[in-house]
């Protein structure tokens, strides 16, 4: 399906054909499952092929206009969510089976997201048989759950990656703020907003609007200087609110002498001083005096108050090509609700 070393996915593939299709065994195991019983496998968000058959297979073909996008969020804790919608939050029985799930959907998720989410676009296309259809790619939203909020800043990193290689593909941003145990935005009217600039730009050509906020182009480097260029049209009228530059970092090359270390792993980024020149930012750094790499907006919660005339925010970035993670960070969970963490 996904050719990875290991086999992971594989493993994967292997695994919910047998929830599709139980055998007497696991059968008995599932009666046993305290709090509440497993969802059939069409219904399971880890089955490849549950999305798939509910949403696109019934619109191949279809002509649109545009497609807005909302894929890449992750909800790992939904069965939390579910337990708080359902007054049974506080149930032992029923959080050790959530604890389960939710353990799941991440370890699948991080086998595989950084496989499946460059490739959406493409294969969004292709369902509907149009190679130029215009894409509006919402990103995840910042989060008060830090284990969520890191998986998103990296999830924002892979949508501009993939973004950048797709002509007519545009990201778009939520608000900062997302609703509890969830990675749905908060502020709907936010993004609303948002997504009819994205239309009325990209789209409709409206004479005068930006479809999107500053997005990344490339950065020229010179020891502990650095000079960021947003892509053409996107940074016009370049503003700052107060503190806005305060979120950009620099690292120098990672030299460590193990020949089994992973490539820009375990950089140390330090602030760096910004200040807007016309359509680019400058950076210099008193710390880092040989600049290697730069990010902007590495945050949980991501500030959005740098944007172009329009008012629209400017994406985050990271240039060190890092690797996705692919190991679940058990750090920050420690925010989840007390009752939350039993199991």
């Amino acid at each position: 399906m996904f050719g990875e070393k290991e086999g992971r996915v594989d493993t994967m593939t292997e695994m919910m054909a047998k929830v599709k299709d139980p055998s007497e065994d696991m059968k008995a195991k599932d009666a046993k499952r305290r709090g509440y019983p497993r969802a059939p496998a069409q219904e399971d968000p880890r089955c490849p092929s549950a999305g798939y058959n509910a949403v696109l297979h019934p619109m191949r073909g279809l002509a649109l206009k545009a497609l807005l996008l909302q894929l890449g969020n992750d909800y790992p804790y939904y069965p939390y969510a579910q337990l708080e919608r359902d007054g049974k939050g506080t149930s032992r029985s029923h959080l050790g089976t959530a604890y389960q799930d939710c353990y799941d959907v991440r370890k699948w998720s991080n086998y595989i997201v950084h496989l499946t989410t460059p490739r959406l676009p493409k294969e969004w296309r292709k369902v509907f048989g149009d190679d130029t259809l215009p894409v509006g790619w919402i990103t995840p939203p910042g989060s008060d759950l830090a284990v969520l909020a890191r998986r998103h800043y990296e999830v924002r990193d892979l949508q501009r990656q993939a973004a950048d290689k797709e002509k007519g593909v545009d990201l778009i941003l939520p608000g900062s703020e997302s609703i509890f145990l969830s990675a749905q935005p908060a502020d709907d009217a936010l993004l609303g907003e948002r997504c009819v600039s994205w239309v009325q730009g990209a789209v409709y050509k409206q004479d005068g609007v930006v479809p999107t906020g500053p997005v990344f182009e490339r950065v020229e480097i010179d020891g502990s200087t650095a000079q960021i260029f947003f892509k053409p049209g996107t940074a016009k009228g370049l503003k700052a609110a107060k503190g806005a530059l305060d979120h950009f970092e620099v690292s120098a090359v990672n030299a460590s002498t193990n020949p089994l270390a992973v490539a820009n792993e375990n950089l140390e980024y330090t602030a760096a001083k910004a200040t807007i020149e016309g359509e680019t930012i400058r950076l210099s750094s008193d710390t880092v005096q040989k600049i290697a790499y730069l990010r902007y907006n590495w945050l949980e919660k991501p500030d959005q108050s740098l944007t172009g005339a329009s008012g629209l925010p400017a994406l985050s970035f990271n240039t060190d090509g890092h690797v996705f993670p692919r190991r679940i960070h058990a750090s920050g969970e420690e925010e989840l609700p007390p009752d939350n963490l039993i199991s």
